[in-house]
């Protein structure tokens, strides 16, 4: 392999090899790779929407969990209250679905659990409801975003209101 051959400068300053053959070839380089990154940009952007949008859920999830768990409110209320959350955060609610459901007992109302019933909140997305870009590079419009959340029924619990603490405290 021959070594390119070095040249002065006209200053006088350090010498670099003069490769006039390959003037322009950063500029061919950037065009060739540019699309994959830009690739990669985009489907950064939507995995880190939906990674956001997910916990969103899950804490929407778990807030109508509560309500659920304490007997007091019925389906359709603790639906309301999870569709306040996702409103108040930002998330379109229009195609938003959520269920709540006995797991102890299937087919109960929240209200008409009892003590320590299993109860579950289940809150569903569409992808292209919730994506910053209009792409579909890496997910799907039709791609389901789901978090659930399970509580255990508090109804009927009756917690002491004289307890004191232990001698030495």
């Amino acid at each position: 392999m021959q070594l390119p051959r070095l040249h002065a400068n006209s200053i006088g300053g350090p010498a670099w090899p003069r490769l006039h053959h390959r003037r322009g070839s950063a500029a061919v380089e950037l065009a060739l790779l540019l699309p994959f990154l830009i690739l990669i940009l985009f489907g950064t952007i939507e995995v880190g929407r939906v990674l956001d949008v997910q916990g969103i859920l899950t804490q929407a999830a778990a807030s109508g969990g509560r309500q659920a768990s304490l007997g007091t409110q019925t389906n359709a209320q603790v639906r309301q209250t999870v569709l306040n959350y996702l409103t108040s955060a930002g998330i379109p609610t229009t195609n938003a679905t959520v269920t709540v459901s006995d797991l102890t007992q299937p087919g109960l109302d929240a209200t008409q659990a009892t003590q320590l019933d299993k109860l579950q909140v289940t809150v569903t997305l569409p992808a292209g409801d919730i994506t910053w870009t209009n792409t579909t590079l890496v997910i799907s419009n039709t791609t389901l975003v789901k978090a659930s959340c399970q509580y255990v029924c508090t109804c009927g619990l009756v917690y002491p209101t004289n307890v004191s603490a232990p001698p030495g405290y």
